[in-house]
């Protein structure tokens, strides 16, 4: 009997992303199909794509050509799903031949159909199932459990099999019209997902060791068309056993993040974790109304300091687009004034990229690269500078950490409550005699004195108690 039927699933751009290849591996299982070892032995491989900026698309297109040529199976199948394919399905078609199948953003939970049909693999998949039903097929119930973390690689993490935490997406799509973004023509508009669903998602994700569950989509503080839906999902998710923290990414900041967070400051929800991802992308005036944006310097300031108000040592995640059109020096200097007034512990610095079918496409690109880097340089030196200052008072506080990986028998890697998987600071720990005779375990959280820091990560020691 020939071997069953593989997949693999490389996944590029942003952490949204992970949890649609999570989505396409579990339909890919239910049909049948099997995890491969590799992306260069596996019968089908998938490339679940980004087409954000320039720099994504150029990463998507070396990533088809390279997955081609590096493949050891000559009939092994090239797909081409997401954002990419969702802009480019023509461009595909024309200018790509390697890609045998392209599909868009709306069909991930699709992908096991659309692949099997297309390549005609029916037949086999009846053969490969009568001759020796696969192990993850004999029990649904139990089945599912195992499929929502299979078979994930990505280029920011080895694979979704190695993680204490997972991204779970709530919403896609986006009303909000920013005029950078081309977001809303891959995405669609914006749909909340279903509440049953996310919960399910969630106690499967558990039941298989995620300890961090963080809280996705293009717009979260739109979900269910109210704040009260977003913060009863907070409630809900906060019962499930075994889930050590929940995190919100991408909350917009506005008067409705404010209010989410206002109403989950007194609920001193147990899993709920001191922090605020909200990028405000600029904050001068002119450059938000070119923007499309909401805020401005002052609104920014008092948003940002009063959900500090709100929690115990909450830390603050914000971005800012350097050299759109309209931004000169006073802007940048602007951009300055904002961070050395909000002090944001972590700081996002992206160079703008002018993008087709946008609104700000009619504006051109009349900043040169080179001064958007010398922008984006002088904001992280700015900022670099607030760290500093920061990691000097973090010296000799304890923090409960998750424990992200075990590097060694005298090392390991944990993250505080504060910093988000992938994107934030690491403890990197040194273990003493003491400490190597315990049996640490990834998702296990531990106390941490933090004794040292680089210019991101940090250093930290155990704290044991004495028996």
């Amino acid at each position: 009997m020939s071997a069953p039927l593989s997949y693999f699933i490389t996944t590029l751009g942003c952490v949204k992303n992970q949890a649609d290849s999570r989505q396409m591996a579990l339909s890919l299982q239910k049909r049948g199909l099997v995890l491969a070892a590799d992306a260069t032995t596996a019968d089908v491989h998938v490339i679940n794509s980004c087409a954000f900026i320039e720099s994504a698309r150029r990463e998507t297109i070396a990533a088809i050509l390279e997955a081609y040529d590096a493949r050891q199976q000559t009939d092994q199948k090239l797909v081409v799903a997401g954002c990419f394919s969702q802009r480019y399905a023509n461009e595909i078609k024309t200018e790509l031949p390697e890609v045998d199948l392209a599909f868009g953003t709306g069909q991930y939970a699709a992908a096991g159909s659309l692949i099997v049909d297309r390549f005609e693999w029916q037949e086999r998949l009846q053969e490969q199932e009568a001759g020796q039903r696969p192990a993850l097929q004999s029990s649904p119930g139990s089945d599912l459990a195992r499929l929502t973390r299979a078979g994930v690689s990505s280029r920011q993490s080895s694979s979704a099999l190695e993680t204490v935490w997972a991204p779970i997406k709530i919403s896609d799509g986006c009303n909000r019209g920013c005029s950078f973004c081309a977001i809303p023509a891959m995405r669609g508009p914006f749909q909340s997902l279903a509440v049953d669903a996310i919960l399910d998602e969630a106690r499967l994700l558990i039941a298989q060791g995620v300890r961090e569950i963080c809280l996705v989509s293009q717009d979260t503080n739109h979900f269910g068309g109210q704040t009260e839906a977003l913060v009863d999902l907070i409630c809900r998710l906060d019962e499930i056993p075994g889930l050590e923290w929940q995190r919100l990414l991408y909350m917009y900041p506005d008067p409705l993040s404010l209010a989410v967070y206002r109403q989950l400051a007194p609920l001193k929800l147990r899993s709920f974790v001191p922090y605020l991802e909200s990028p405000v992308q600029h904050v001068a005036p002119r450059v938000l109304r070119a923007m499309k944006r909401y805020g401005s310097m002052e609104f920014f300031t008092d948003f940002f300091g009063e959900i500090r108000s709100l929690y115990d040592q909450l830390e603050i995640r914000t971005a800012l687009l350097c050299g759109f059109p309209t931004e000169g020096p006073a802007e940048v200097d602007a951009a300055l004034q904002f961070i050395e007034t909000v002090r944001p512990e972590k700081l996002a610095l992206f160079s703008y990229s002018a993008e087709e079918g946008t609104a700000a496409w009619g504006l051109a690109d009349p900043v040169p690269a080179d001064e958007k880097a010398c922008r984006v340089n002088l904001l992280r030196a700015a900022h670099l500078q607030v760290l500093q200052e920061l990691h000097l008072q973090r010296l000799g506080r304890r923090y409960n950490c998750m424990i992200d990986k075990i590097d060694s028998d005298s090392t390991l890697t944990a993250r505080r409550p504060q910093d988000a998987p992938d994107i934030d600071e690491q403890v990197f720990v040194e273990l003493d005699p003491a400490a190597r005779r315990h049996h640490w375990q990834p998702g296990q959280i531990v106390p941490l004195e933090i004794n040292g820091f680089f210019e991101y990560d940090m250093s930290g020691r155990l704290v044991l108690e004495s028996k």
